[in-house]
């Protein structure tokens, strides 16, 4: 009965509305993420400048054609090109490019609406992947994956309309969907 009641206390814990898994201690690279973002990629034009938000292993550089600028940002130094920006201390790079790509990222913001303003300043375009709660609706299962955000597709897409950017298309297999929005001119 004891080792039930203790279980009982840690899904309790798990499901408290507050409570976070920290995404920086459960960190890792599945391989099988380089097909997001070799589909992803195919947003990106020849000459695109892009901050790739979130870079992770910065596999975008395989898949992006050769006269692009490409600028990694991530949280921590992944190689001696990133830029440190931790979104969830409101951090931004004050660089102006045509792309943001954010794959695998917009999950582990706290503050999705400032990150996306923020995007919205110094972006033209964004190629996001989001697993909204229409895919992916069990909480437990989000907080263990340390999301910090769950939003259901509607939720998603207002926060970009709101901040001027307009759907251009979609694209997914199921597990993901890929987002690609356009900057209004008048922002």
């Amino acid at each position: 009965m004891g080792v039930l009641n203790v279980a009982k206390g840690i899904l309790k814990r798990i499901l408290r509305k507050d409570y976070k898994y920290d995404w920086k201690k459960i960190e890792y690279f599945n391989t099988d993420w380089k097909n997001r973002i070799e589909i992803m990629a195919q947003f990106i034009q020849d000459g695109d400048s892009i901050l790739d938000l979130g870079c992770g292993q910065m596999w975008l550089k395989e898949y992006i054609p050769k006269n692009c600028v490409y600028i990694p940002v991530d949280y921590q130094k992944r190689d001696s090109e990133t830029i440190i920006c931790d979104f969830n201390k409101n951090e931004f790079p004050e660089l102006k490019v045509n792309v943001a790509f954010v794959s695998g990222c917009f999950e582990y913001v706290n503050d999705y609406t400032q990150f996306v303003n923020s995007i919205k300043r110094f972006c033209d375009k964004v190629v996001i992947s989001y697993v909204s709660t229409d895919i992916e609706p069990d909480i437990y299962k989000r907080k263990k994956n340390a999301w910090c955000n769950h939003l259901n597709k509607s939720q998603f897409l207002k926060v970009f309309v709101r901040n001027g950017f307009v759907l251009d298309r979609t694209v997914s297999d199921g597990k993901f969907v890929i987002y690609h929005f356009i900057k209004l001119p008048k922002f």
